[in-house]
């Protein structure tokens, strides 16, 4: 694959989410391009619209960069044949792209701000969900993962399956390297999101142990044929049925079925001995 087919493959990806094609009755129909990423607005000017200037909207709290520039019938042909001349909402994952080059159109994809990480172990990409169909379907068949939940516009993958995408999206990396067809900031955010550990809730990890603690105690206590409430209280639980749930869900069941389990024990070994 060459420099320019490369190129127009990313920025192929990247239309999906970025370009709008406005039509026109008394004068030529428009083709407006903007993202939040400068980089990738200068990569489509100099590919696609030559010579045209770059419009930014750096307000405070705004990050907007885009071209404003007329169709020409090649450029309108090429975006009819990709799908691109109709409103977002009713875009669709293109079937036509080879397979030796649909790494490069996903990618383009994700880099156009469609792709947000969120927290725990998901990723979450924002489009609409007929385009969000289709791109599942292709990165299930082409990239392994076991598919994502769609849902409002909405495509959640867990992180089993980002690992995956990630690999998929940025396979002959030295190459796309040379060539600049992608964002550093983006592969630095996804690449973080992948290889993250999670964090240890230490306050949660204290609370635990302390209940594991007063549970063992409550388990000697009960083995020397104390009543439950009698337990609950020498192991700081001020209601009975509190401290019985919290029996349940260290040791699988309740004080009574404990109780009762050592009693049988006890039998058992009496039987034993007489016998």
């Amino acid at each position: 694959m060459t420099k320019f087919q490369l190129e127009l493959r990313y920025i192929a990806g990247a239309f999906y989410s970025c370009c709008v094609y406005l039509k026109r009755h008394k004068e030529r129909n428009q083709v407006i391009f903007r993202s939040k990423h400068k980089k990738l607005v200068e990569l489509v000017r100099d590919e696609i619209f030559p010579g045209h200037s770059i419009t930014s909207d750096n307000r405070k709290g705004k990050s907007s960069h885009w071209i404003n520039a007329y169709s020409t019938p090649r450029l309108y042909s090429k975006l009819e044949e990709l799908g691109l001349t109709v409103p977002k909402k009713e875009r669709e994952f293109p079937e036509n792209i080879s397979e030796n080059q649909l790494y490069n159109v996903v990618r383009g994809f994700f880099d156009a701000e469609a792709a947000k990480n969120v927290r725990k172990n998901y990723i979450r990409i924002g489009f609409c969900n007929r385009f969000l169909s289709g791109l599942n379907k292709v990165l299930i068949k082409h990239a392994g993962i076991n598919g994502g939940t769609l849902k409002d516009n909405e495509l959640i993958y867990k992180k089993d399956d980002a690992i995956k995408i990630y690999n998929f999206i940025y396979q002959n990396f030295d190459f796309i390297k040379r060539n600049g067809s992608y964002l550093r900031e983006k592969k630095e955010a996804f690449y973080k999101f992948i290889t993250k550990k999670p964090k240890i809730n230490r306050i949660n990890l204290k609370r635990h142990r302390k209940r594991t603690g007063r549970i063992e105690h409550a388990k000697k206590l009960l083995e020397k044929e104390l009543e439950t409430k009698e337990v609950a209280k020498k192991v700081g639980y001020a209601y009975p049925t509190r401290f019985c749930r919290a029996f349940k869900e260290v040791t699988g069941c309740t004080p009574t079925a404990y109780k009762k389990n050592i009693e049988e024990k006890r039998e058992q070994k009496r039987i034993e001995c007489w016998l």
